[in-house]
């Protein structure tokens, strides 16, 4: 009989799995909800629920994102820029939050920082039109007209 995993695969496979949590109700039900009261307008109570979630299952990026979401509706910029920030850790190659923290550093006036994340953005997600006209952006407002050319001019070609 042909074993499909050898041994130290099938070892590795019952550690990661053991390690990694499973998405019960109990997480899946508040941050469900979380977008349901996010889309009614309900922000202050789609933190609480993304609160929750978070103190359960402190390793779920998906829970700070949602959080910086509703924390830069309120314009808590500083605070969203934190909750992506940890997204980011606990997820690195989720584009959308580097995006979203930009465009946070960006009403912080903090281009320096915003044109970092767009980049890094653009690395994770080369064909979102969106980072390459908001970095577009940056240079303009900087005078660096060239540099907003090529990235308006990629953002059009996209």
């Amino acid at each position: 009989m042909e074993r499909l995993l050898s041994y130290p695969a099938l070892l590795w496979l019952l550690v990661f799995c053991a390690g990694t949590p499973t998405w019960s109700a109990e997480v899946q039900e508040p941050l469900k909800t979380g977008l349901e009261l996010h889309d009614a307008g309900k922000v202050k109570e789609a933190i609480a629920e993304y609160d929750k979630v978070i103190k359960a299952y402190p390793k779920l990026a998906e829970a700070y994102f949602n959080r910086g979401n509703a924390h830069y509706d309120l314009k808590n910029y500083q605070q969203a820029i934190r909750d992506y920030g940890q997204a980011i850790r606990l997820d690195p190659k989720d584009g959308d939050a580097y995006f979203n923290r930009a465009n946070a550093y960006r009403r912080l006036n903090q281009d320096p920082a915003a044109l970092n994340d767009y980049s890094a953005a653009i690395k994770l997600s080369p064909d979102a039109a969106r980072s390459y006209t908001n970095r577009g952006s940056i240079h303009f407002d900087a005078r660096r007209f060239e540099a907003a050319a090529k990235d308006f001019s990629e953002a059009i070609r996209l």
